[in-house]
C-alpha cells in the first residue's frame, strides 16, 4: 500500500489532487483511480502546467583589436574629363601606399564613385564653375594600432577625406557566448524570485529561446590579420592614435520554466487516509 502510495504522490507533482466518492479503478492520467475497491477514489488532473517566462539581457565589454576604414579621394577640375583623370591617378597612388603598409590587396574595395557639377551662386544666377570626382575605398582587417598610421600615410598619398571609422573584435564569439551563459542564469534567479512570491517552485528542464544577436563587432576575417612591419614603421613616424574604447556584446534570452505548486495539508491528509483504508 505504502508502494501506491508513492506511485499516486509522484503522479500528483504534476496535477490537482482531488478526492472524490468511491469508483471503479482506471490506469489513465486524469481518471479516477481506485485505492481499495469500495473506498476512497484519486483523481489526477492531467491539463497543461501553469508556467511562467521570463526574459534578461547580459552585457559584457570587450575591447577591439581591429579596425575598418572609409577612404575618400576628391578631385575638382574645369571638365569631367580631368576631375576623373585625376582622381583615377591620385586613387591609384593611395592602393599601392595601402599595398606598402601592409594592406591585403583583399582587403581593399572601391564602394563609391561619382562625378558631379559645381555651381557657384553668387551675384543671384547660377554659374558652373567645374566638376568634382570622389572615389571611397573600404580599407578592412586593420589591427587596431596600426590603423592610425594607415590613415596618415594615406593622407600623404592623397586621402582628403576619412568618411567612417568602425572597431571589431576578434574574440566577439567567445564574449558572447559568456553574455549568453550570464544572460540565462540572471533568467532563472529572475524567475525564482517571481515563483517564491507565488509560493511555487520552477521546475526543469525549461525552454529557452535566444533573442537578437547584433554581429556588428564581430570580426571573423582571420586570413588576413597580420599586415606587414611597414606600417608599425610608420607609427614610429606619428601616425594618429586611435583609441577604440570598449563595445558591449550583449545577449538576450527568454526562459519558460513549468511551475510546481506543493500539496495543501488538507490534501495530504486526505490521500493518506485513503491510502490507510
Amino acid at each position: 500500500m505504502k508502494k501506491q502510495f508513492a506511485a499516486i504522490a509522484a503522479a500528483a507533482l504534476t496535477g490537482i489532487l482531488i478526492l472524490g466518492g468511491c469508483g471503479q479503478a482506471q490506469s489513465a492520467a486524469g481518471q479516477a483511480v481506485s485505492m481499495v475497491p469500495g473506498t476512497a477514489t484519486v483523481y489526477l488532473n492531467d491539463s497543461e502546467p501553469e508556467t511562467i517566462t521570463v526574459t534578461a539581457t547580459a552585457s559584457l565589454n570587450v575591447e577591439p583589436d581591429m579596425a575598418e576604414i572609409s577612404l575618400g579621394v576628391v578631385s575638382r577640375e574645369s571638365t569631367a574629363a580631368d576631375a576623373q583623370a585625376q582622381n583615377t591617378e591620385k586613387v591609384k597612388e593611395v592602393v599601392e601606399t595601402l599595398k606598402g603598409l601592409g594592406v591585403a590587396e583583399t582587403s581593399i574595395q572601391t564602394t563609391e564613385f561619382y562625378i558631379y557639377p559645381e555651381y557657384d551662386y553668387g551675384a543671384g544666377e547660377e554659374r558652373l564653375i567645374g566638376y568634382s570626382a570622389t572615389t571611397y575605398l573600404k580599407v578592412s582587417d586593420l589591427p587596431i594600432e596600426k590603423a592610425g598610421s594607415v590613415i596618415t600615410e594615406c593622407v600623404k598619398a592623397g586621402i582628403n577625406n576619412v568618411n567612417s571609422l568602425r572597431y571589431f573584435s576578434s574574440v566577439y564569439d567567445e564574449t558572447y557566448q559568456k553574455a549568453l551563459e550570464q544572460a540565462v542564469a540572471d533568467a532563472r534567479v529572475k524567475a525564482e524570485g517571481l515563483a517564491a512570491a507565488a509560493g511555487a517552485e520552477l521546475t526543469d528542464p525549461p525552454t529557452i529561446t535566444e533573442g537578437y544577436q547584433d554581429m556588428s563587432y564581430r570580426y571573423d576575417n582571420m586570413n588576413s590579420y597580420a599586415m606587414e612591419t611597414p606600417a608599425a614603421e610608420a607609427d614610429e613616424a606619428g601616425g594618429i592614435n586611435l583609441n577604440g574604447g570598449t563595445l558591449a556584446v550583449t545577449a538576450r534570452v527568454t526562459v519558460t520554466y513549468k511551475l510546481y505548486v506543493s500539496p495543501t495539508d488538507d490534501v495530504e491528509e486526505a490521500l493518506e487516509q485513503a491510502v490507510a483504508e
